[in-house]
């Protein structure tokens, strides 16, 4: 916990970025991400059918995944800037989701 006492002048969370970097982090993830997925795609189609089965099962994976990751990041992010509303629809949305992965 943060010695900051409210009048301390000090801030509990740090100030939100504002303008084009604010999603910088998550931006450069996702675009890592979606290079992988291309390259893992491409090999898919050049290697022999039971190895190009399991890359394609693990490209099903990461193609779930990585949305789930995108809510989870703006999860925690919301649950530290203190949205508990928006933070609490994130969760209903991974709710969800896993409730559906459960009855498939």
């Amino acid at each position: 916990m943060s010695s900051a006492t409210p009048n301390s002048g000090e801030e509990r969370f740090p100030r939100p970025i504002h303008g084009p970097n604010r999603f910088f982090a998550l931006s450069v993830w996702l675009k890592r991400a979606v290079v992988l997925v291309g390259l893992l795609a491409v090999v898919t189609l050049l290697l022999p059918p039971p190895a190009a089965e399991k890359l394609g099962l693990t490209l099903v994976v990461l193609l779930i995944a990585i949305p789930l990751g995108r809510v989870i990041w703006f999860v925690q992010r919301w649950t530290r800037r203190g949205d508990l509303r928006f933070a609490a629809v994130g969760i209903a949305v991974l709710v969800v989701v896993g409730v559906g992965a459960l009855l498939a």
